[in-house]
């Protein structure tokens, strides 16, 4: 029997199995053993437990996703680079005015999708600074699309050779603009474009860590962070890696902030998005470093005594004061699918058949994790 092909593991945490029914020197290799619900737990050899599902992420799909999120990023800059442009339509709030005569108008409209279409109004008007002429095409300095609806109601209200009030650069009277003001959409659309970008961080972050990338060499114990002091080992066991919690806060408080400016800041929507920005930003940083604390504390730490042969849980998984297991308290370290086997929870397998979560990882490195765990309580490993 080779190592991580053995038949399908779960534990569940409404299924309690009876230590006393199932001690663990009677654990033999292979052997079925009946649970609640007419499921069976299958045993590696002795008391180490495999999940190994039907449904593999395979390394070549994570690459793809990888990819995918790096390409992204750059399209998502792409998008920034309109910043520039907001930030100008917000000056030209404080142009002076001159009056000019529209030559032509239409509309621009750009499908995003097959049942989405936006619009952006079209003109070409005249006008005249200090008795010099000068001709227009630019309704705003940025090019956000519109609904039809909008758009048709300003082509419609400047027919062409109507009177228009045109705004002009001082510095470059050529530098015009039909309409100054800064839309409440236009901030809200660009709190709203910041998850994506968090998102592929996210991939990026978490995937790009787990790609078995040729020639890279297996992480011991499933890539977690093993600190040795003697016969003590700390194992780092956080419930959330620092980046990917501030990254999350940093995503969900952009939405929430999209949403609201518009109802409640449409009056200054350019500091306001800006303040918003910030503390978005601001927030995901600071989770991100407050977690990063928690970790370096070690309350998150699993402490393996070797000389004392005890065990102390971390605090995770709501576990509010750490505890304390004799080796001799653990009938069995397993696997508990969880989120839809996307991750896998090393889990420990007590004589009153309770059990203990660990941390939450990918199934190779979980299985990596266990193996590693049960060898360092001193028991049996599967042989090749």
């Amino acid at each position: 029997m080779r190592f991580g092909q053995s038949e399908s593991v779960q534990f569940e945490s409404e299924h309690k199995i009876d230590a006393a029914n199932f001690p663990a020197q009677n654990f033999l290799p292979g052997e079925k053993l009946p649970r609640p619900g007419g499921e069976e737990l299958v045993l590696c050899k002795d008391a180490l437990v495999f999940h190994n599902p039907q449904v593999k992420t395979s390394n070549a799909f994570k690459i793809v996703v990888c990819i995918l999120a790096a390409v992204f990023v750059p399209v998502w800059f792409c998008y920034l680079a309109s910043v520039p442009d907001l930030m100008r339509q917000y000056q030209a709030q404080s142009f002076p005015k001159t009056e000019g005569q529209v030559l032509s108008v239409g509309k621009i409209s750009q499908a995003v999708s097959k049942r989405d279409v936006y619009y952006h109004p079209a003109f070409s008007y005249k006008y005249e600074v200090d008795g010099k002429s000068y001709k227009g095409v630019r309704y705003r300095f940025d090019g956000f699309l519109f609904d039809y609806k909008p758009v048709n109601q300003v082509v419609m209200a400047h027919p062409v050779g109507s009177t228009v009030e045109v705004y002009y650069n001082p510095a470059d009277p050529a530098d015009a603009v039909l309409s100054p003001l800064v839309d409440v959409q236009d901030a809200s659309q660009m709190l709203l474009a910041l998850p994506f970008l968090y998102v592929c961080l996210f991939f990026l972050l978490k995937i790009g860590r787990e790609i078995n990338w040729p020639g890279r060499v297996k992480p011991v114990a499933g890539g977690v962070k093993i600190i040795t002091e003697g016969l003590t080992t700390r194992v780092r066991l956080p419930c959330f890696q620092p980046g990917s919690l501030g990254l999350s806060a940093a995503c969900i408080l952009s939405i929430i902030a999209g949403f609201v400016i518009p109802f409640t800041c449409a009056a200054f929507p350019v500091p306001a998005g800006l303040v918003a920005l910030i503390i978005t930003t601001g927030a995901g940083a600071l989770v991100y470093f407050r977690q990063y604390r928690r970790i370096v504390s070690g309350i998150q730490d699993l402490v393996i005594d070797e000389s004392a042969r005890t065990v102390e849980l971390p605090l995770t998984d709501k576990r509010r004061e750490r505890r304390l297991l004799a080796f001799a308290d653990i009938k069995a370290v397993g696997l508990e699918k969880r989120n839809g086997a996307i991750t896998y929870a090393p889990t420990l397998q007590l004589p009153d058949g309770s059990s203990e979560r660990l941390t939450e990882l990918g199934r190779e490195n979980a299985e990596s994790f266990v193996a590693w765990l049960w060898e360092k309580l001193g028991r049996p490993v599967p042989a090749p």
